[in-house]
């Protein structure tokens, strides 16, 4: 016989042996090695779903602090700027009705809706501090504080150009405050 075939087939034998082990157990030995095999597969798979549960309910928690937080005070800033737009259409349509400014009236109305802007800011702001943002969520933030700012900065502008032009210059002022409060809206759609 040759050398290399003595190699070759001592090899062979060996894998055969390292495969045939279960076959060399008595059926007395199987029996014993099967309930072990079961559990032990039985708890590789309560460790994987363990596992998951963990995952899923760290998820979950994160759902509820985080993200539903950020809705609801997305929700809240969408309403004090819809508030202002409204209160602004109601100041500027009772002028419209009365067919004059008065001073004691535009002054009141001035200071009421500045009030709401001034509380809309503090809302962004106060909701742009938040942790938990991510850096769109802070970018968006970012963005509605300004324009924020800007919807103040509209409403300053629409009493001043009533209070030194009249009645005629409420609706041209009025146009941009809706177009400042679509923005904002808009902003706030991209958050929720």
């Amino acid at each position: 016989a040759l050398p290399g075939r003595n190699v070759t087939e001592r090899s062979r034998t060996r894998e055969t042996i390292k495969m045939h082990w279960l076959a060399r157990l008595n059926i007395a030995g199987k029996l014993q090695l099967a309930p072990g095999l079961l559990i032990a597969l039985l708890l590789l798979t309560a460790g994987a779903a363990y596992y998951g549960i963990t995952q899923q309910q760290a998820l979950i928690e994160d759902i509820h602090t985080h993200r539903i937080k950020q809705y609801q005070q997305a929700s809240t800033g969408v309403a004090f700027a819809q508030l202002l737009i409204r209160e602004s259409y109601s100041t500027v349509q009772r002028f419209i009705e009365a067919g004059k400014i008065d001073t004691p009236g535009l002054e009141e109305a001035r200071n009421e809706l500045l009030g709401m802007a001034d509380d809309l800011l503090r809302h962004v702001k106060s909701s742009a501090g938040e942790a938990a943002l991510s850096d769109e969520e802070k970018e968006l933030y970012q963005q509605l504080e300004e324009e924020s700012s800007g919807l103040r900065q509209t409403v300053v502008e629409l009493f001043d150009s009533a209070a030194s032009e009249g009645i005629n210059s409420l609706t041209p002022s009025l146009s941009a405050l809706r177009s400042q409060f679509n923005y904002v809206d808009t902003l706030y759609v991209k958050l929720v």
